[in-house]
């Protein structure tokens, strides 16, 4: 694990589906053929709130909802076209560890109001995401997660895609043992096209704190953004915690960022001594 997370970071200074509610008439919200059931939202990001969908034959689907006003319309309207384009790559190339878009629900199909909600039907729905693992865990579970993860990858980067946000919270699980590890790799709505392999994107504008492969944002980065933050999952899960606890970005532009990045080498040398010492005590 050291050595994987070296190869990157080289600065020399030293639900289970039991647990989901069955809608209900008294608490379920029809949308299209979908019962959403108001007990339990499972997850609210900076994107929308995302539950649990039902249909009348037992099919189960995660629905991301967000609201559509003139602000933010362009924006989800770009959201969709993304989504919609990596469905069409994954469902043909058969690819299950990909988030694909069922449909897209609207209360307003003709437009007729400032302010809309909107919701995304996606497959497959994953009982667990990785967020709700509290580590330390076990170093063969984190290498099982960490092979799954990065054998996820090569899809969309091979198909110039890079997903941009990967993190606990973004990662499905259908299944995690020893034996076999399944994922999914969730909202891929802000997944960036990159046709030549190299994207230059305006510092602070997308990823999440904590997560964001630091070389993007200083300027061009390529699809090695997705593998550093596989890395810092990697880690979180490893050690129980993350090894930059702060919410301020050191790798923004400006003397007052710059002037902590010294922090940020301290804490991932500290979290590398760490790793070596889970490494000693599995050999």
């Amino acid at each position: 694990m050291a050595d994987y997370i070296r190869k990157f970071y080289g600065h020399k200074s030293p639900l289970d589906i039991s647990m989901t509610p069955t809608p209900a008439p008294r608490n379920a919200i029809q949308i299209g053929q979908w019962s959403l059931s108001s007990a339990r939202t499972i997850g609210v990001g900076g994107s929308g709130r995302v539950g649990v969908g039902v249909n009348k034959k037992g099919d189960v689907v995660a629905t991301k909802r967000m609201n559509v006003s003139e602000r933010n319309g362009n924006l989800l309207r770009g959201r969709r076209s993304v989504v919609e384009t990596l469905t069409l790559w994954v469902t043909a190339a058969r690819e299950e560890r990909i988030i694909r878009l069922v449909e897209v629900i609207t209360d307003d199909p003709n437009a007729n109001n400032k302010a809309s909600d909107i919701w995304f039907v996606l497959t497959p729905f994953t009982p667990k995401i990785l967020h709700e693992y509290k580590g330390p865990l076990k170093a063969e579970l984190v290498r099982s997660m960490t092979i799954a993860l990065l054998q996820a990858l090569p899809f969309l980067h091979d198909n110039n895609w890079i997903h941009g946000d990967i993190k606990p919270m973004n990662i499905g699980i259908h299944k995690w043992d020893l034996d076999q590890t399944s994922i999914v790799l969730l909202d891929t709505e802000d997944a960036i096209y990159a046709p030549q392999g190299i994207v230059t994107v305006t510092s602070g504008t997308k990823g999440t704190v904590g997560y964001i492969f630091f070389k993007r944002e200083l300027g061009e980065f390529t699809t090695t953004t997705d593998v550093w933050a596989v890395g810092v999952a990697a880690i979180w899960i490893l050690l129980g915690r993350h090894p930059w606890q702060y919410r301020v970005n050191p790798w923004r532009e400006g003397e007052a960022f710059e002037g902590i990045r010294w922090l940020f080498h301290r804490h991932y040398d500290d979290a590398m001594k760490s790793i070596r010492q889970c490494e000693d005590k599995g050999k």
